[in-house]
């Protein structure tokens, strides 16, 4: 029996009772529904979705415009992206998504007598939680840095775990269940104050990645130098896996170079101009695996692994992915077996961290307005040399850095990434999701693609044209087409089909005139294939010169 599929024109009779559920004659079953949720019902007929009914952050920058976009990867993952001018937020389940959740506090909510910190809302700090504190200058001079209050404006890699008082008001103790810190001054004015849990994850604070510097020296104590597969008497260094770099010495935890487990690194030489080259023939990025040796690990000693997924299982597992000393020797004698470092390697979308100058690990010649830092990803980079002996070289070494590849993150910890787009532009702006990927569209600009990677990792940049596969290669050959001709004569006859090669022939060389023939412009370039006329007549018919 064939269906029977009914258009309903108008919605304005609203949600009906179920006792009118069979009242098919009725004129408001005819303009009903039986269920009529997040919808609102205009008397004309129509449907419009609902606004919302909770709010949920103001925008970004009040005084411009702003305009929000769905992003639905499923029924349990749906976002608002937040477009505004040159930057683009995210909202969900009733927030703003954040890189780390700030709680504010006011320097006058210090007390320097019992050593509390009252926020400015409950804090949701369970005793013993490990922290760290944050500064954003407002009106104050100088580094936000060293604004904190004096116990705190030291080296944010210290271990702040959280004494309970109440639900607005901390203790800071100097260690997991250590003696409560002493609190001399309560900061400066004209900047605002945050604590934000720093988690326990080896070489981070919060999400973000503990930036160190790239250490250059070349001694058998040098703290990122690869010592080679074979020491002077050729015997081998380390084993096939578990790999010499002398970072690796349970006795230099803590010093500069030192890497984690899944940390993200390459492995890089210098040139003739002193510049850091990857070292070619390897896989980049890689990732720090302490398990290259099995279940007994490494003995202090890691190996290299090509994906991240696989850290943390042993060698010889399903999709086994490890670097070997053997490659890295191949890989050496490529580039005349020059000194080979490994140093951090930063994806864009990751978020790192800069320590204040107190600690060993910061890279030298930064800045100290720019210490004490969190800082987003805009472009792949590897952490610089900044050599202590050149301070002028490290500068320019940290700012090139600086300038091209990250961007200060939000100070009030909101995730937000700069975009091309200005105000203006954003309501011409079209878009299309496919997948974790956005794609935006505006005439102004190239097409960019906002793709997300994890809930805090998104990224932006413009849409990669170019071909997934490699040109080919050891590819040689000379085209040969013959003599090329320029045209001497012009054509305006429009009859002519045009696409249609014509053809010549003795008796339509003396019968039919130039004019009435070719499609052919003055400056045209032609090949002539000919096997029946001579080469003197169709040069002078179709009045051209051999001028190539």
């Amino acid at each position: 029996m064939p269906k029977t599929r009914k258009v309903q024109l108008s919605f304005s009779g609203g949600e009906i009772d179920t006792q009118m559920y069979g009242r098919i004659d009725a004129q408001q079953y005819q303009s009903g529904l039986a269920t009529c949720k997040n919808w609102m019902v205009d008397p004309r007929g129509s449907l419009r979705r609902r606004p919302g009914m909770q709010r949920v952050a103001d925008s970004l920058d009040s005084t411009k415009k702003s305009r929000l976009i769905p992003f639905t990867y499923s029924v349990d993952q749906q976002l608002a992206i937040e477009l505004t001018d040159q930057k683009v937020r995210f909202h969900a389940g009733g927030g703003t998504l954040v890189w780390a959740d700030l709680k504010e506090f006011e320097r006058l909510n210090v007390n320097t007598t019992d050593n509390t910190i009252l926020f400015n809302e409950p804090h949701g700090f369970a005793q013993n939680d490990r922290i760290t504190f944050y500064a954003e200058v407002t009106t104050g001079i100088g580094d936000a840095f060293s604004a904190l209050p004096d116990a705190f404006a030291d080296n944010q890699n210290q271990n702040w775990h959280v004494d309970v008082v109440d639900s607005k008001r901390i203790r800071v103790l100097d260690g997991s269940a250590g003696s409560v810190k002493n609190i001399g001054t309560r900061g400066s004015d004209g900047f605002r104050f945050y604590a934000f849990l720093h988690g326990e994850a080896d070489g981070k604070v919060g999400p973000a990645r503990i930036m160190v510097q790239w250490n250059t020296g070349t001694g058998t104590n040098a703290p990122s130098l690869w010592q080679g597969s074979v020491d002077s008497n050729n015997n081998p260094i380390g084993t096939e896996y578990c790999l010499h770099f002398s970072v690796a010495d349970a006795t230099q935890v803590g010093f500069q170079g030192r890497f984690y487990q899944g940390e993200c690194v390459e492995l890089v030489y210098r040139d003739a101009s002193n510049n850091a080259v990857r070292v070619p023939g390897l896989t980049a990025p890689l990732y720090v695996d302490y398990t290259a040796g099995g279940t007994a690990g490494c003995s202090n000693r890691f190996g290299l692994r090509t994906s991240l997924e696989y850290v943390d299982t042993p060698k010889g597992s399903p999709g086994d992915t490890y670097v070997s000393r053997t490659q890295i020797q191949a890989a050496a004698d490529t580039i005349n077996n020059q000194d080979i470092w490994i140093r951090q390697f930063h994806k864009q979308g990751d978020f790192i961290y800069v320590n204040d100058a107190s600690d060993v690990n910061t890279p030298t010649g930064v800045p100290v307005f720019d210490t004490g830092r969190l800082y987003r990803v805009t472009k792949d980079f590897g952490s610089p040399w900044l050599p202590a002996n050149t301070s002028g070289t490290a500068l320019a070494n940290w700012n090139a850095v600086r300038n091209t590849s990250l961007e200060d993150a939000d100070p009030q910890g909101a995730l937000s990434i700069t975009t091309p787009f200005t105000e203006s532009e954003l309501f011409d702006i079209e878009y299309d999701q496919s997948g974790d990927v956005v794609t935006l569209t505006h005439p102004n600009h190239p097409p960019q693609d906002l793709k997300r990677f994890g809930p805090t990792n998104w990224t932006l940049g413009p849409v990669d044209f170019s071909p997934e596969l490699p040109a080919p290669t050891n590819v040689s050959g000379t085209e040969d087409r013959g003599q090329a001709y320029l045209f001497r004569l012009g054509y305006d006859d429009t009859t002519l089909a045009t696409g249609n090669l014509p053809e010549v022939n003795a008796t339509v060389l003396s019968a039919r005139n130039l004019l009435d023939f070719h499609p052919f412009s003055v400056g045209d370039q032609v090949y002539i294939s000919n096997s029946t006329v001579s080469q003197q007549n169709v040069l002078a018919f179709f009045g051209i010169d051999s001028t190539t």
